[in-house]
């Protein structure tokens, strides 16, 4: 018997072994990270369950249509679920986990970092272009737009990472 060292809910025993797990269209953050270890012991990083459950919500936001919220706001489109799930994957990989992800009334994926009273929002719209509002309640609001490339996408996340902590 196998056993299987998961980080997220303890030690189990299984009878079979596990070599790893794909996620929802291949997603490479829904990957199990996983190292073998003597024989067929396995170690199952906690980082994919975060990964899966934020894809599991971006799929979710897949099969609204129009008029999700009782009015005419747009469902969110490929684009725009796409673009933020490389955003949202960049992010969880340098250990940014957003508060909310939501679909935005105007149409895209609202995505929002939090912490004490600092906020960052983060809007990819259905055309695929990406706003960033940040907030405080106590300063003006800036915001700002990025162009969709993964080195915005890591020049924005060190931002969003320096002003929560800051």
């Amino acid at each position: 018997m196998a056993t299987i060292i998961d980080r997220t809910y303890g030690r189990h025993s299984s009878p079979y072994v596990v070599t790893g797990m794909g996620g929802a269209m291949g997603s490479p953050a829904a990957v199990v990270v996983a190292e073998h270890l003597q024989g067929a012991d396995i170690i199952i990083n906690k980082s994919y369950y975060i990964a899966a459950a934020w894809q599991d919500r971006l799929e979710q936001l897949r099969r609204l249509e129009e008029g999700w919220n009782g009015y005419s706001a747009p469902a969110p489109s490929d684009t725009a679920i796409l673009t933020a799930r490389g955003f949202l994957f960049n992010s969880l990989d340098k250990k940014i986990e957003p508060s909310r992800l939501a679909p935005s009334a105007v149409g895209g994926v609202g995505i929002t970092h939090k912490r004490n009273k600092k906020r960052v929002y983060v809007e990819i719209f259905n055309n695929g272009e990406i706003c960033a509002l940040f907030s405080d309640n106590e300063s003006a609001p800036r915001s700002k737009r990025i162009k969709s490339s993964y080195d915005r996408f890591r020049e924005l996340i060190k931002e969003i990472q320096d002003y929560l902590d800051a």
